[in-house]
């Protein structure tokens, strides 16, 4: 165990002194969040929601309002709204150009609704002409309500609508290109982290290997303890930098709601982090452990594209069928993708995305990612040995194989 810790430290003090993995793993999703923390802060100070139409300009200017119908019990602390005793004051003082319009509510308001307004001109055919300011329509609506702060709150929020099938059904809905890309992007990014780092650990071994590295780090490592280090030390990184990405999307999203006007139902849930720290860890032993072998056996990275390309074939099906999978996430077709070990860090991550995934399918997915990972592992060990590793032969898919089973 010292020896693998020593190659572990290594690996990871030499990766994480590289300016490449802090700019394309840590700053780029944290500028995006501290981008979007910045312009909610922006918005919510000047009044403006982003994804909504803003306030005409009269809006932000003094109004004034006379309540005929006696309505108008308990004001609001807005110094903007200005309450007038009848329409003659309250037409001097837009002569005046004390304010900029004014309302008025009429006696019958409470049977007929009607409000009218007051302008200086009225031009029928201009396109600003005044709207039902919504200060006005807050102060109504409190008093409706018999001066019920909390009640106006949850009337001024729009309803949250929780469904929840009986059995799984999908929730793709083609009216909100979010309902597509976001689970499409986790299935990208799952896919790209678990190819990035089993890639990053064949290159590392390879180049060990090429540079005759390996040679000194034989006589005193065992081959097995060299490759349990340095998948440890990707791995942990690689997940850390994932962590960051699915923690920096999460929050960007549930931001995203109130700045972007996302509906509610496509906020992610916090759950995801954990499923996504076990899918990929499993999926990163599995995929690391297939190209690790590659490593030990090639000599040159060209020759290990053949092999590399049977390798990582399962993880690429998913990308041909996307559209289908998302379409018609809780299909057979979805589920058996999802509960495969060789598809299952994507196509289920994908899934538990899209929501309303039935618990014992993650859980059969990441039992059956524990039993063929360790076995998977324990036959890439067989092609860490020095004889195999240290060889200048080239390679093949058949002796790829042939190693994986012991034969060679």
């Amino acid at each position: 165990m010292a020896k693998i810790g020593l190659v572990l430290r290594y690996d990871i003090l030499d990766r994480i002194t590289r300016p490449g993995f802090w700019l394309g793993g840590v700053l780029v999703p944290l500028l995006a969040l501290a981008i979007l923390i910045g312009v909610g802060y922006i918005q919510e100070q000047s009044g403006i929601a982003l994804g909504t139409p803003a306030e005409p300009a009269e809006t932000a200017r003094l109004i004034g309002y006379v309540d005929e119908a006696q309505l108008i019990r308990t004001a609001l602390p807005e110094a903007s709204l200005r309450a007038y005793p009848d329409q003659a004051t309250a037409r001097t003082a837009l002569e005046q150009g004390t304010i900029s319009l004014y309302y008025v509510i009429p006696a019958d308001y409470l049977e007929t609704g009607k409000l009218l307004a007051y302008t200086q001109e009225f031009n029928p055919l201009a396109t600003d002409q005044p709207i039902l300011d919504p200060r006005l329509e807050a102060l109504i609506k409190l008093n409706l309500l018999q001066g019920d702060a909390e009640r106006l709150e949850r009337l001024s929020q729009p309803m949250r609508l929780s469904v929840e099938a009986a059995t799984p059904q999908p929730t793709y809905d083609e009216s909100n290109l979010l309902a597509f890309y976001i689970p499409y992007s986790v299935l990208l990014l799952f896919y790209g982290f678990i190819m990035m780092s089993a890639s990053l650990l064949l290159n590392a071994i390879n180049l060990e290997k090429r540079n005759r590295v390996l040679e000194v780090l034989l006589v005193s490592l065992q081959p097995r303890e060299l490759l349990a280090g340095k998948m440890l030390s990707l791995g942990l990184l690689s997940l850390f930098q994932l962590v960051i990405w699915v923690g920096s999307g999460l929050l960007m999203l549930r931001l995203g709601g109130r700045t972007l006007s996302i509906p509610a139902g496509l906020v992610l849930p916090a759950s995801l982090i954990l499923w996504g720290i076990l899918f990929f860890l499993l999926g990163y032993a599995l995929y690391a452990s297939l190209m690790a072998g590659i490593g030990a056996l090639v000599t040159d990275l060209r020759e290990a594209s053949q092999v590399t390309l049977l390798v990582i074939s399962p993880l690429i099906v998913p990308l041909f069928f996307v559209s289908l999978l998302i379409e018609e996430p809780h299909g057979l077709f979805a589920t058996i993708l999802s509960l495969v070990p060789f598809t299952a860090p994507v196509v289920m991550m994908m899934r538990l995305a899209i929501g309303q995934v039935p618990l014992w399918q993650p859980l059969v997915a990441l039992a059956g990612l524990a039993l063929v990972a360790p076995l998977v592992l324990r036959a890439t060990a067989n092609l860490f040995r020095a004889q195999i590793m240290l060889t200048g032969q080239p390679l093949t898919i058949k002796r790829y194989l042939l190693a994986l089973v012991g034969k060679l």
